[in-house]
């Protein structure tokens, strides 16, 4: 789960002196305004992703106690790719590649809530993202 309030998002503290103070103490979201929210993910380029291709993405929004405001369950796929124009691509970026300047992943993005209105009562403050259908074989990039 992703807290849109906190300072950090790839860890979580165990003791509430380790955590950060909220970037802000006010809504992110304006109330009754709709929203279209949407899920990026960096997937890696790699053999299991390839033969993988169409998986699921689980996106729930959750108020301050953590209990589930919405939840959005979409199919995704692995952009497909021939083996002959992903050599290419590898051939004419070779260099940027070799120097780490561009990274072997793709970029998918996932459309997970249209107008999506956020209520006065009940505010979004994190977002959990599950990966579904052959979790095992998926490998998922994070970014920071």
């Amino acid at each position: 789960a992703v807290d849109i309030f906190a300072k950090h998002s790839p860890w979580e503290a165990f003791h509430e002196d380790l955590h950060p103070p909220p970037k802000t103490s006010t809504r992110i979201l304006k109330v009754q305004q709709p929203y279209f929210l949407e899920v990026e993910l960096q997937l890696p380029e790699s053999k299991a992703n390839f033969e993988l291709g169409m998986f699921g993405v689980e996106v729930e929004l959750q108020n301050e106690g953590g209990e589930p405001l919405a939840r959005s369950v979409r199919s995704a796929r692995f952009p497909h790719e021939t083996n002959w124009i992903g050599d290419v691509r590898k051939l004419v970026c070779l260099v940027p590649l070799l120097l780490g300047a561009i990274k072997e992943s793709r970029t998918v993005f996932v459309p997970a809530f249209r107008y999506y209105v956020e209520h006065k009562d009940h505010p979004l403050v994190s977002v959990l993202e599950r990966n579904l259908l052959a979790i095992i074989y998926l490998e998922v990039l994070t970014c920071l």
